[in-house]
C-alpha cells in the first residue's frame, strides 16, 4: 500500500487530556463560556502552542509558557493557569478579553492549581491550592481579588484541592488527597480557618467535591462508598443525611459540573471508555433531555452561567476533535462549533470493544484492525497511569498504523481506572506483578489470533505505559519484533527517590517504600532485566520531566549500550511529562510510529 505521511493524520489542534483519573489534579476547566453565554473561551493548540483562544480568535501568545485551565470572571476577564514548557509549576495570570495579559500571582518553583469553580458566584474571592509553604504539601489559598489578601485555609500535610464556594462567599468545600482511591471532604470557614470533616471513613474511599447546591445547606460530591463505581451524591450539611442524585450502574460517574448557581447540574458516565452526558434540573429534579452524542469520548464539558448552553470537546476513533454546543430548549442537538481538521481524506478506521481472558480477570480493550487478507503486524499500546484508562478516541497514532495495516491494541489492564475501584487498587504496590501477567496474557492471546503474524508482534507506552513496555521487553522479551517507550521508570527505587517531593508520598503509596521494599522493587525494574532485551528498542524523554526524572530513561540506555543492544535515544528540549507544543506532539508520535512500522514491515 502507497504510504501515507504522518502529518496527513495529525489534527489542526490537539487538546490536553483532562487529568480526570488524578484525584489531586481532578476537574480543572479547559473550556469556559462567557459571562452572557455567547461565546467560548477554550484553550487550543491551533496555532502550534497551548494558548487561551476566544471563539476564533487567539488571546495569548505565551511564548515558553503552556497554557493549561482556566476560570472566567463575572465581568468576563479569564485566571488562566500556565507552566513553564512543562515543568508543572503553574502560575496564575490574568487575561481580558482583548488579550492584555499581567501577573496575579507567581511564584518561582511553586505550583498554583485552579479548578473549574475556584471563583466565588461573585468573582471576589479565589480558592487555589499550592505548595508555596512546603514543596511537599499542597495547601488550599482564599484570596480576595479586590485587596489581593490572602491566607491558607486548609493545610498539613497531605495535598489538598478546593472545590467550590458556598453562595455567600464564606467557606469553601475541598478535599484532601491521600491517593486515587481515598480522599476526604472539608467544608472550611475562610474567616477562622475552621474545617470541618465531612466523610470519616476507614479502608480507601473516594469523595470528590462537585460544588455546593444553591442554598450553601448542602453539597454535592462524587464518591464510591458503598460501591465499586463512582456515584452522585447529595449531603445535607446539618444532619449529614447522604442521598443520591444519580448512578452510573455498573461504570462510574467520571465528573459532574454544575452552573454558577447550582440550578442545573450536567455529568458524564463513563462506559467502557465511551462517554454519556445526563444532568438534571436541580429546582425541579427532572431530567435535563440531552441529546445523544455518538458513541466516544468527552474530553472536557462545561455548563454556561445560566444553564442554558452546554459544551463538550468529542472525538471518536474514527472522528477528529471537535467541540459540540447544545442550546437547551432550542429543540436542536450538538452543533459543532470548532471542528478540527486532517489532511487525510481516507476513511478512518474504527474501534472494536472487546475483552481478553487473562489470569485474574477478563480485561477490556479497544482493537483497531485493518482489513487485510493473510497475517498482519500488532502493536500493543499501553496507557499511562496506571490508574488512568484508555478512551475510545481519536489518536493520530493509531489510525496511521492502521492506514499502513497495522492493528492496534489498546488495553486497560489491572489498575485501570472505569472498572471499579477494587479492579483499579489492584495493582497499588504490585507494580511488575499483576500488570505483568496482564502484558503476556495479551501477547499470548495475539499469538493466538489466525489474523496476526506472531513474528511482527510489538509494544509501546508513555510514562507507567513506558515502564509497562520496558518490563514487557525485558522480562518477556520472546514475543517482540519491536518496542518503544516514552518517559517511562526503568528502576522504581530511583524513581521514588528522585520524584518532586510532592509526588513522592502518592509513589511510596502506589509502588512502595524505596528503602523497606528496595529488594521486591529491583526484582520488578526493567533495569534489573536489560540483558534480556532481543528486540531494538525506542526510548523518549523530555528534559523538563517533574514526574518522571529524565535520570530514568538516561540510566536504562546507558545500561543497554553498554550490553551492545540497540537502542534508539531521542531527549527533547522543552518538553516535560508529555509534549507541550503540536510540534513535539507530532514529532515524538511520528518518531515512534515510523520506529514501529519501518520495523513490522
Amino acid at each position: 500500500m502507497p504510504h501515507v505521511p504522518f502529518d496527513d493524520f495529525v489534527c489542526s489542534s490537539t487538546p490536553l487530556n483532562q487529568p480526570w483519573s488524578l484525584a489531586r489534579y481532578r476537574n480543572p476547566a479547559t473550556l469556559g463560556f462567557t459571562p452572557d453565554g455567547r461565546s467560548l473561551y477554550r484553550i487550543s493548540n491551533a496555532a502550534g502552542q497551548q494558548d487561551l483562544w476566544l471563539d476564533e480568535r487567539r488571546l495569548t501568545d505565551l511564548g515558553d509558557r503552556v497554557a493549561r485551565w482556566f476560570v472566567v470572571e463575572p465581568a468576563g476577564s479569564v485566571i488562566l493557569a500556565a507552566d513553564r514548557w512543562g515543568d508543572e509549576d503553574h502560575q496564575l495570570y490574568r487575561v481580558t478579553p482583548d488579550g492584555r495579559i499581567s501577573d496575579l500571582i507567581v511564584r518561582d518553583g511553586v505550583q498554583h492549581h485552579l479548578r473549574a469553580r475556584s471563583l466565588s458566584r461573585d468573582g471576589r474571592f479565589l480558592a487555589y491550592s499550592a505548595n508555596h509553604r512546603d514543596r511537599a504539601n499542597v495547601e488550599v489559598v482564599a484570596r480576595d481579588l479586590r485587596g489581593g489578601e490572602e491566607r491558607t485555609v486548609l493545610g498539613g500535610d497531605a495535598w489538598h484541592v478546593a472545590g467550590d464556594w458556598s453562595p455567600d462567599g464564606r467557606r469553601v468545600l475541598a478535599s484532601r488527597v491521600q491517593d486515587n482511591t481515598d480522599q476526604d471532604l472539608f467544608v472550611v470557614d475562610v474567616r477562622t480557618c475552621e474545617a470541618v470533616h465531612l466523610t470519616p471513613h476507614q479502608d480507601d474511599q473516594k469523595n470528590l467535591p462537585v460544588g455546593f447546591d444553591a442554598t450553601g445547606t448542602s453539597i454535592y460530591f462524587l464518591t464510591d462508598r458503598g460501591s465499586e463505581f463512582l456515584w452522585l451524591a447529595k449531603m445535607d450539611l446539618r444532619t449529614r443525611e447522604v442521598t443520591t442524585v444519580a448512578r452510573g450502574g455498573a461504570w462510574d460517574i467520571l465528573v459532574a459540573r454544575l452552573d454558577r448557581d447550582a440550578n442545573t447540574v450536567v455529568w458524564l458516565v463513563n462506559e467502557d471508555g465511551c462517554s454519556r452526558l445526563q444532568g438534571m434540573d436541580l429546582r425541579s429534579g427532572e431530567p435535563l433531555p440531552l441529546p445523544s452524542l455518538e458513541p466516544g469520548w468527552v474530553n472536557d464539558f462545561i455548563v454556561s452561567a445560566d444553564g442554558r448552553r452546554i459544551a463538550a470537546q468529542w472525538s471518536s476513533a474514527a472522528a477528529p476533535w471537535s467541540i459540540r454546543v447544545h442550546d437547551r430548549g432550542s429543540g436542536a442537538g450538538w452543533r459543532d462549533m470548532h471542528p478540527t481538521t486532517i489532511a487525510f481524506s481516507g476513511p478512518l478506521l474504527r474501534d472494536e470493544i472487546i475483552r481478553i481472558v487473562a489470569p485474574r480477570a477478563e480485561i477490556p480493550a479497544m482493537l483497531l484492525r485493518p482489513r487485510a487478507t493473510g497475517r498482519i503486524p500488532l502493536v500493543l499500546q499501553i496507557h499511562g497511569g496506571p490508574e488512568d484508562q484508555d478512551h475510545r478516541m481519536y489518536l493520530a497514532f493509531r489510525q496511521y498504523l492502521a492506514a499502513h495495516g497495522v492493528a492496534v491494541l489498546v488495553p486497560n489492564i489491572h489498575g485501570s481506572t472505569g472498572y471499579g475501584s477494587s479492579y483499579q487498587r489492584a495493582i497499588h504496590r504490585d507494580w511488575g506483578g499483576i500488570d505483568l501477567e496482564d502484558l503476556e496474557a495479551l501477547a499470548r492471546w495475539a499469538l493466538r489470533q489466525d489474523w496476526v503474524d506472531p513474528e511482527r508482534v510489538a509494544v509501546y507506552g508513555g510514562s507507567y505505559g513506558g515502564f509497562a513496555a520496558l518490563s514487557a521487553a525485558t522480562r518477556l522479551p520472546r514475543y517482540w519484533r519491536v518496542a518503544a517507550e516514552a518517559f517511562g521508570p526503568s528502576d522504581l527505587v530511583t524513581m521514588i527517590e528522585g520524584d518532586a517531593s510532592s509526588w513522592r508520598r502518592f509513589t511510596r503509596r502506589w509502588i512502595g517504600d524505596p528503602e523497606r521494599d528496595a529488594d521486591k522493587l529491583h526484582a520488578r525494574s526493567p533495569l534489573t532485566y536489560a540483558e534480556n532485551l532481543r528486540c531494538p528498542l525506542l526510548v523518549l524523554q523530555g528534559a523538563n520531566d517533574p514526574r518522571v526524572p529524565k535520570g530514568e530513561s538516561d540510566q536504562m540506555v546507558k545500561r543497554l549500550r553498554e550490553l551492545g543492544k540497540d537502542v534508539t535515544y531521542i531527549e527533547q528540549d522543552h518538553t516535560g511529562h508529555g509534549w507541550t507544543t503540536r510540534a513535539a506532539h507530532r514529532d515524538a508520535y511520528g518518531r515512534i510510529a515510523d520506529f514501529l512500522l519501518q520495523r513490522l514491515r
